[in-house]
């Protein structure tokens, strides 16, 4: 996973986000009950961030041959045996689009600050995916996001309204 993760680094690149390459990291892992007994299971999920320019089908590709190569192996010793790979979620990266830079200059004319690249995800990309004009916007900073204390200022709620 590690080599594969770091292939990435070598691969498309957008100069406009902080980390300029598509990313995959191991996230969880869990297995086993004692550390004397061999795990009769054991699972570890990992996030695959992409660019646009990058086919993440590609990406997950050579992970699913690896899997079915190393099921195999094991099958040979024990039947039962099995090796998985399940896509839990799948979000597309929001693209830049031409098409929406009337909605955004608008939205910029009503008082909103355009923004750099950012590197998390919205479901904006699933709405560009199916055809939708798509422009991000909202009240808040991302610092506040997704902590014990987030919050939105009342006046960034205001101003938020003011788009409208």
């Amino acid at each position: 996973m590690t080599q594969h993760a770091k292939a990435l680094q070598l691969s498309d690149h957008d100069d406009g986000f902080y980390v300029p390459f598509s990313t995959m990291t191991t996230c969880r892992f869990t297995g086993g009950h004692a550390n004397n007994v061999i795990p009769e299971e054991a699972e570890f999920d990992f996030d695959l961030r992409y660019l646009t320019a990058t086919d993440p089908h590609s990406i997950i590709a050579p992970l699913q041959h690896f899997a079915a190569a190393l099921e195999a192996e094991l099958r040979q010793t024990t039947p039962e045996a099995s090796v998985t790979i399940e896509r839990r979620t799948a979000v597309p990266a929001l693209a830049a689009d031409s098409s929406a830079d009337a909605l955004a200059l608008r939205i910029l004319q009503a008082g909103a600050q355009a923004g750099p690249h950012v590197a998390y995800t919205t479901e904006g990309g699933l709405y560009q995916a199916t055809g939708i004009t798509t422009v991000i916007c909202g009240p808040g900073e991302i610092a506040q996001a997704h902590t014990a204390d987030e919050f939105i200022l009342k006046s960034q709620l205001g101003d938020c309204e003011a788009l409208n």
